[in-house]
């Protein structure tokens, strides 16, 4: 296989992927605005949350989800519905948190949102009888706000260099184990076994960070 019937499939591949993930971030905004304005408003943050979960660098529409979901805050702060509001704040940081790598994305966002976590979650302790006062319950609760969710860099970096190794170790087998005559089996099932321990290692580094 040439070098650039490989670069085509590597491209073909990568656009693949950009354009499965834009079908998703469209067709989930489109549900969650739909939700917004029957003002099922759990529904609409989940589908808006489901647009950031499919991250595009530079999309336009994660910016409108997360607008959308600051909208949904606002309105549960007008309703004085204050469950609603820490489900909407949760489930942004949540999926923030969850496309999270070795840089974060909307990192400005993240800020101003785990800053609301931390308020209104020591405001319902403080409701609830905690002992320590407000000021008291929110420096603690920075403490546990700051630790949870966060993925560990260092796993984030080597989940990352391991798919990548994943990939190009398998465009390279793919060029360099066939040919127009035989197969070459041996190489071959030497380059499936590296794959498939870098599949598993990728998918571990996945789960833990």
């Amino acid at each position: 296989m040439k070098k650039s019937e490989v670069t085509l499939y590597i491209l073909f591949f990568l656009l693949s992927i950009v354009a499965l993930l834009s079908f998703r971030q469209i067709k989930a905004f489109k549900e969650a605005t739909e939700a917004l304005g029957r003002e099922k408003y759990i529904e609409a943050v989940d589908g808006f949350c489901e647009v950031i979960y499919n991250h595009i660098p530079f999309s336009p529409l994660e910016k409108k989800a997360i607008d959308s979901i600051y909208g949904v805050i606002r309105t549960a702060d007008k309703m004085g519905d204050q469950t609603l509001k820490l489900y909407a704040i949760e489930m942004l940081r949540r999926s923030i948190y969850g496309i999270r790598h070795i840089s974060t994305p909307h990192s400005a966002v993240l800020e101003d949102i785990n800053r609301l976590t931390i308020e209104l979650r020591s405001h319902f302790l403080v409701q609830d009888g905690y002992s320590k006062s407000l000021s008291e319950t929110e420096a603690e609760m920075k403490g546990i706000v700051e630790k949870e969710l966060a993925p560990n860099p260092w796993i984030s970096f080597i989940t990352i260099c391991v798919f990548l190794g994943y990939l190009l170790f398998a465009f390279w087998s793919i060029s360099n184990c066939t040919n127009h005559d035989r197969i070459l089996m041996k190489k071959f099932l030497v380059s499936i076994s590296i794959l498939l321990i870098l599949a598993l290692g990728w998918a571990m580094g996945f789960y833990l960070c």
